[in-house]
């Protein structure tokens, strides 16, 4: 018998719709008991109470603390060892300067004609009312200026020797022992003596003005100029070519403590602009050497130091064919480059001169002015009794 082809068709179709049907039916219970056993363990989980850890207070043995051999008084030692009651209390007490150069009541000639000093004595010289905590002070000829790192320049020429028959050298030399005498042995120093081309630093960096330094200060400046009557017997204008041409041979930094004059210091270091420091020369100045030289080559030497006071005892002579306004400024210009934004130094100018109308007065004081600094003029060379 033969199967009809249409109703085998319908109930194929028949078979798949419920087959789909239950499969689509067995999905929807088991979605159903899955969010139903999901909610519950949800809801256990959020009702579940927080875990206690309850411990058994079980009785802990005490420990005996061992007993010291040896008995202590701890009461007596605590007294012994109470911390002291101090009592803070600032007072106020009188300072002066302590280094004075020179005595002026052994000097002559000593008024200023004018020129800015304040007409005192030296027992009121640097003297100040306060706290105990002050930069130490100098005087310097009569120009008072504080510091803890200074230089000092002296002109070393005949100027100070075949005028005044070798005395007034002399007693730089006396005064500037008893400065560096008193000096603490914080401050750095700084010693140099020039004249023309030459200029002899005691050493080629700052030193501490220990009591082992103040001795070899004195050993280095005491032969300088000692008998010096004529020029022939005087630093500078009395050395020879010969020597002038070793002192040029020597290598930078090359300390000379042999071969040279009696009138000489005991030992010479010869400071020479180098390139650098030449740069700094006016530019159109109608100098024909082109370069610093008396006390303004001593001068540049002494800012290479970076001090904070910078003194000068100088004769009348101011390198008459540059202007004083730019020289002024070739040492702001050095000051600038060497101290870095640092505080520039104080310079501080003594000049020494018989003459009442100078020209150099006011060209010197305009270096002062641009350093904050102080000017005075000895009108007659130091003299001083002979056999002082």
């Amino acid at each position: 018998m033969r199967k009809d082809p249409v109703k085998s068709k319908l109930l194929k179709r028949k078979t798949r719709l419920c087959s789909t049907e239950a499969a689509l039916i067995s999905i929807v219970i088991h979605l159903v008991l899955l969010i139903s056993a999901g909610s519950i363990v949800a809801v256990r989980w959020l009702n579940k109470p927080e875990a206690a850890f309850e411990g058994d207070n079980a009785p802990r043995p005490k420990l005996e603390r061992p007993k010291l051999q040896m008995p202590v008084k701890v009461k007596k030692l605590q007294r012994k060892n109470r911390r002291p009651n101090v009592k803070t209390r600032m007072s106020t007490q009188k300072t002066r300067a302590s280094y004075f150069l020179p005595d002026r009541s052994k000097l002559d000639g000593l008024d200023n004609d004018g020129v800015d000093r304040e007409d005192t004595d030296l027992e009121s010289l640097g003297r100040n009312v306060g706290m105990g905590f002050k930069m130490p002070e100098f005087n310097f000829f009569g120009l008072t200026a504080s510091g803890e790192k200074v230089v000092f320049m002296l002109h070393a020429g005949p100027a100070t020797t075949t005028k005044t028959k070798g005395r007034a050298f002399q007693t730089i030399k006396k005064e500037m022992r008893k400065m560096v005498g008193l000096m603490p042995r914080s401050v750095l120093m700084y010693p140099i003596v020039y004249w023309g081309g030459n200029t002899t630093p005691m050493e080629t960096k700052m030193f501490l003005a220990t009591k082992e330094n103040k001795q070899r200060f004195n050993e280095w400046i005491g032969p300088l100029n000692t008998g010096s009557k004529t020029g022939g017997q005087t630093y500078g204008s009395g050395f020879s070519k010969k020597f002038s041409q070793k002192l040029k041979d020597l290598k930078r930094d090359e300390k000379l403590s042999a071969g040279q004059p009696a009138y000489a210091p005991a030992w010479m270091y010869d400071y020479r602009c180098n390139k650098e420091v030449r740069a700094f020369f006016p530019a159109g100045a109608s100098s024909k050497r082109k370069e610093f030289i008396n006390w303004a080559r001593a001068m540049t030497c002494a800012i290479k130091q970076t001090p904070d006071t910078i003194f000068l005892l100088c004769t009348d002579y101011i390198i008459h064919d540059v202007d004083e306004n730019a020289l002024a400024r070739s040492f702001q210009a050095m000051v600038n480059h060497y101290y870095e934004g640092r505080r520039p130094p104080t310079i501080n100018v003594v000049l020494m001169t018989n003459k009442k109308d100078n020209k150099s007065i006011d060209k010197f004081k305009t270096i002062t002015r641009a350093f904050d600094g102080k000017f005075r003029v000895i009108n007659e060379f130091i003299r001083i009794e002979d056999g002082q």
